[in-house]
């Protein structure tokens, strides 16, 4: 992958957008079957807009070579936020932009701090040395109109999908809201619902908020008992 296009600008949520941004960073669908039947719901639902995110793992000792792939290809820094209860650094960059979003991809980075003074056990449990940059999650958004509560249940009951937490909620000083939602792991691949609220001046919430993340990685430290190690997953 020599270079990053952005997104076409486009009202209509069909299944090859949400394709596009998955080759745009050099993953293949096929490494995830189940995944295609989510992307098709996905693509019908009104509540839901885009892929928000995409975001691996790999040993501290690769974070360095994570990093200058990405920066290599246009991407940028956006931000770095620290867990405590789960310690590890959780890095995302950014590419391009659309006319209401400032960004048209972003790619994540969790990975753990060889200077923690405890184990993030589920983080741990889940690197695979050697097998490449692992996609973790892939997370969804969530249209700003949308109702996120009805959309969980109707996630839960009418797509069969599976959550390992409740919706998660943060607010910051300036008005804007994020809200979360995570499935249970397949092996250590699971699925995130985001949905990022605008301040009192119209923008989106564009980080994270790290009580959110510790709270997702109780949830897998609970969830997590055998992992076995998920498809291959190399970027190109």
């Amino acid at each position: 992958m020599d270079s990053m296009n952005n997104s076409p600008n486009s009202t209509e949520n069909d299944f090859d957008t949400f394709l596009d941004v998955i080759q745009r960073i050099g993953l293949s669908i096929d490494d995830y079957p189940s995944l295609h039947e989510l992307i098709i719901l996905c693509s019908k639902s009104k509540s839901i807009k885009k892929i928000d995110h995409l975001t691996f793992i790999c040993p501290p000792e690769d974070r360095e070579k994570f990093m200058s792939y990405w920066l290599d290809r246009g991407f940028s820094l956006h931000g770095i936020w620290k867990t405590e209860r789960y310690p590890a650094d959780h890095i995302a960059l950014v590419h391009g932009q659309t006319p209401d979003y400032p960004w048209s991809d972003m790619v994540g980075l969790t990975v753990g701090s060889s200077h923690a003074n405890s184990e993030n056990r589920p983080l741990s449990l889940s690197v695979h040395p050697g097998a490449g940059n692992q996609l973790q999650h892939i997370a969804f958004n969530v249209n700003v109109n949308a109702n996120f509560d009805a959309l969980y249940q109707e996630m839960s009951n009418k797509w069969g999908l599976r959550f390992m937490t409740p919706v998660l909620s943060y607010h910051d000083d300036n008005g804007a809201s994020l809200h979360q939602c995570f499935t249970r792991p397949v092996g250590s691949f699971f699925i995130e619902f985001i949905q990022r609220l605008p301040n009192r001046m119209g923008e989106p919430y564009g980080g994270f908020d790290p009580d959110i993340i510790d709270d997702l990685y109780e949830a897998l430290d609970e969830h997590i008992s055998i992992i076995s190690l998920p498809p291959e997953v190399r970027v190109a």
